[in-house]
């Protein structure tokens, strides 16, 4: 906790620097007076509360490269999942249909799975053992897991999952996936 809020008091200055009724530089006052008065439990809250506030700009990002329609494809609402129960990260997912077909795009950020996660997908020789069909996508390397489940590792903080539902195949996974902006999706912060 004690190196969180060291973190957020670096960030003071430069956040000065900024419009005064910028509710994060608001939140950090109040976190660091909080901190000094020794309200411990308060302090632990509040941080929670401008995390979760940095998560949500975050999000935001993703919004704009999981659009609401790819192709012939249409999106529907896009879903965010806190992901704390699972050591932590976000998930943010959205649908897409075309008649019968619906295939899932679920982008994972910052979960610590992703360390135990992200040797499997980009070890060829286990991908080989596992039988697993790989396909090259904006020079990243996609696995399907079945022919139902592709994954792949964007980032040392963004995994990708794309899921067949319905009629749905491999064929059309890869093809969503193709349209997507991966170099963007790879750099949200």
């Amino acid at each position: 906790m004690k190196t969180i809020l060291l973190t957020l008091l670096l960030a003071l200055p430069f956040a000065a620097a900024q419009d005064k009724k910028d509710p994060f530089e608001a939140g950090i006052r109040e976190t660091w007076e909080l901190y000094k008065q020794g309200k411990e439990a308060e302090v632990t809250e509040k941080l929670r509360e401008l995390l979760k506030m940095m998560e949500e700009k975050s999000t935001e990002k993703v919004v704009e490269v999981l659009p609401d329609q790819i192709d012939y494809w249409k999106g529907g609402e896009l879903t965010r999942e806190d992901l704390a129960v699972m050591g932590g990260g976000t998930s943010l997912s959205r649908v897409y249909a075309t008649g019968k077909r619906k295939v899932e795009i679920k982008v994972i950020k910052d979960s610590p799975l992703m360390q135990k996660l992200a040797p499997l997908i980009a070890n060829p020789q286990l991908l080989a053992l596992g039988n697993r069909e790989t396909h090259k996508i904006s020079g990243k390397t996609a696995v399907m897991d079945g022919d139902k489940k592709l994954q792949m590792i964007l980032s040392d903080r963004i995994y990708l999952e794309a899921n067949a539902i319905g009629e749905a195949t491999e064929k059309d996974l890869v093809a969503i996936v193709r349209e997507l902006d991966l170099k963007a999706l790879s750099k949200i912060d």
